[in-house]
């Protein structure tokens, strides 16, 4: 099997921050689809609290994370979830 000393280090970050990423548009897009309203809104707020506790957990291992790096990241979960909860909205019920 893969194990972590398999993955070249320059890789673990980004694929870190795609993992998150799509975290954040599933948990827009079902809180919105469950709240039915306010998706732009609501997802935004899953990304942004998904990025708070990756942000609070990755203080303990800080090390040299770059402000560009950390705003980044903040603006692609963010996004990522407001899309999913604009589809979430969106989508239609099944009758």
């Amino acid at each position: 099997g893969m194990t972590m000393k398999d993955v070249p280090q320059a890789v673990v970050a980004p694929l870190a921050t795609v993992a998150a990423a799509i975290g954040a548009f599933v948990g827009g897009l079902t809180t919105a689809k469950i709240a039915r309203q306010q998706g732009l809104l609501l997802g935004a707020l899953c990304g942004a609290l998904l990025y708070a506790l990756i942000f609070l957990t990755g203080l303990t291992h800080l090390g040299d994370t770059q402000a560009t790096e950390v705003l980044i990241k903040w603006a692609i979960l963010i996004a990522c979830g407001a899309v999913g909860g604009v589809i979430g909205v969106n989508l239609r019920r099944k009758p």
